[in-house]
């Protein structure tokens, strides 16, 4: 006896969202969203024929197997007829249209088989995997399609991922559900679809929702994004949430330089990834700013630049040591800082890839008038647990760590890095962490920066003055 494959109540509204709509597909774990996506293929091959070509991408192997598994019942189930070719993961329907399966980890390594070809739907699962957006943005340009076939992506994701603060910041937060919306500049109509495992009948929800809470290991946030789709909650089981308090730790920023405080840098160097410089002030004395109480031995992250590029915070514009040496300048002169800029930056910009002879990436740092020594990694760990006891200490008579709000793009990252699925004490190494690499290396290599006065700038006096329309200090 044949089984009968019918969509659940959630599928069916699924496939009842008007075919020129994106779809997100957005909620907890067991919610069916793996056969929504089926069911979705489904539609559009039966709709469009041999004009269907559909495009089905994850980052890791194992999930693209799983999807295989879900295809090969409900593709035959449908066409008894179709076959697949297992080599190249490619269904072909009697009726002409594909549906082709691809694993894409990296634009860098895998997009290459994919570029310059046309889908009519490409559908991204499993996207919180991912660091970033790289993958589906650029996919995005691969839906093309004959006259009167409308093309569509679909994405799904579940909480707690690589991504999920971007997926909260782009989607979740922007997007009412079952509702059609419009995201400028990434999709002109799109409708979030939430399911938890609550909407899957096919589920022992009972066992399903014991074995969730077992896994969640008490934490009430993560379980709260497993079970119920919720994404606010799911910010618990980011790294530094236990410890980060936007009320504790972030500061006003001020017209001149911290008084009483020791200015430098703290940097990482990327180019496909985005380069960060923090402008950091390490308090010689108790000072105040605002409200808040700051401990001698305190840090404030004070300003920032970064070469972040578009909507992805894990995305860099590429430029060079010469070109981003020019806004790390611009920033310590306008703070009215005397001397060269000098700080720490990661150990690895002091390598000679060329060989002995050839200038490293700090060697062109120093040439632009930068000056960086090495942080003293150490041990990465250890470094996540020293910021995580400085951002508790924020407040106390204990040494803290500060943000000002000029620091958007460190406050845009630091809070929501998720956490080492791995490795508990560690942050995932595949997110947006370079702000927080930047201060995890201000934190720990503070102390081999040139301790000696220059100037007066220790003291209070400072009047202002005017640079490129902001209002600085000027120490004398």
């Amino acid at each position: 006896m044949s089984t009968v494959y019918r969509p659940t109540e959630f599928q069916t509204r699924v496939l009842s969202v008007p075919v020129d709509c994106d779809i997100a597909l957005l909620g907890g774990r067991g919610g069916g969203k793996s056969w929504a996506l089926a069911w979705l293929m489904l539609q559009h091959i039966q709709a469009y024929e041999q004009r269907a070509s559909i495009l089905y991408v994850r980052k890791e192997w194992p999930g693209l197997r799983d999807f295989e598994k879900v295809l090969l019942e409900l593709v035959k189930a449908a066409y008894p007829d179709a076959t697949y070719n297992l080599k190249d993961m490619i269904w072909r329907i009697p009726n002409g249209a594909t549906i082709e399966m691809s694993q894409c980890s990296t634009i860098t390594q895998s997009y290459g088989k994919l570029q310059g070809r046309s889908f009519s739907m490409v559908m991204v699962d499993e996207l919180g995997l991912y660091p970033d957006f790289s993958v589906v943005d650029t996919l995005r340009s691969n839906l093309r399609a004959s006259k009167g076939v409308p093309t569509r992506m679909v994405i799904a994701a579940n909480p707690n991922g690589a991504n999920h603060s971007g997926i909260l910041k782009r989607y979740v937060r922007k997007l009412e559900p079952w509702k059609i919306s419009s995201l400028p500049g990434i999709a002109e109509r799109i409708i979030h679809c939430p399911s938890t495992f609550r909407d899957n009948p096919r589920l022992n929800r009972a066992e399903y929702e014991t074995q969730l809470r077992q896994s969640s290991a008490g934490d009430e946030g993560r379980l709260a994004a497993w079970l119920d789709g919720d994404w606010e909650s799911g910010l618990s089981d980011l790294f530094f949430s236990s410890t980060f308090d936007e009320t504790r730790n972030v500061v006003p920023s001020e017209e001149a330089f911290p008084a009483y405080c020791k200015p430098f840098l703290g940097a990482d160097w990327g180019t496909s990834k985005p380069a960060y410089c923090g402008l950091f002030a390490r308090a010689l004395r108790p000072i105040q700013m605002g409200s808040q109480h700051i401990a001698k031995g305190s840090i404030i992250l004070v300003d920032e630049v970064h070469t972040q590029s578009g909507d992805d915070l894990n995305s860099g514009d590429g430029s060079t040591v010469e070109e981003f040496a020019v806004p790390i300048m611009s920033m310590w002169e306008s703070w009215g800082l005397p001397g060269r800029p000098k700080g720490v930056c990661d150990d690895g910009i002091f390598a000679k890839f060329g060989g002995r002879n050839a200038p490293s990436v700090a060697d062109q740092f120093r040439n632009c008038g930068v000056t960086f020594n090495k942080a003293g990694k150490g041990f990465r760990r250890g470094g996540w647990e020293l910021m995580r006891s400085m951002l508790s200490n924020a407040g106390t008579d204990k040494p803290g760590l500060y943000f000002t709000d000029l620091a958007g793009y460190a406050l845009s990252t630091i809070p929501f890095l998720p956490r080492d699925p791995r490795r508990s004490d560690d942050v995932r190494s595949d997110g947006p962490d370079h702000a927080a690499d930047a201060v995890r290396y201000a934190l720990l290599g503070s102390g081999t920066v040139e301790k000696k006065q220059i100037g007066s700038y220790y003291g209070r006096t400072a009047h202002s003055r005017e640079i490129e329309g902001v209002e600085r200090a000027v120490w004398v």
